[in-house]
């Protein structure tokens, strides 16, 4: 417990730090997901929209965990990959549950 405790304090700014971002980027991430699918449902050109949305948004993904974990340490990128994974959770709950809803 005792460790827990001086983690957070020696290194709570940094795990602060890499939630925030981690969560922005998750939430910009996957709006963006959305996006793209809903243009690429209409388009003629699904593939190549897809794939550049892809390409995109797993490279906004990977800069800033790279920025976070060279300038502010690995606990801010740890801190990063775990809040991506939580809005990660959150946004398949809620289309699971948006999907159920239209089912009914």
């Amino acid at each position: 417990m005792n460790t827990l405790i001086d983690l957070l304090a020696s290194q709570g700014s940094s795990l602060a730090s890499g939630a925030a971002a981690g969560t922005l980027v998750g939430i910009a991430y996957f709006a963006g997901l959305s996006m793209s699918i809903r243009h690429a449902l209409t388009s003629s050109a699904r593939t190549s929209l897809l794939a550049l949305s892809a390409l995109l948004r797993i490279s906004l993904l990977l800069l800033g965990g790279w920025l976070l974990a060279v300038q502010v340490g690995a606990w801010a990128a740890t801190a990063y990959g775990a809040a991506f994974l939580l809005v990660r959770t959150v946004a398949i709950l809620r289309t699971r549950q948006q999907l159920a809803r239209e089912r009914c």
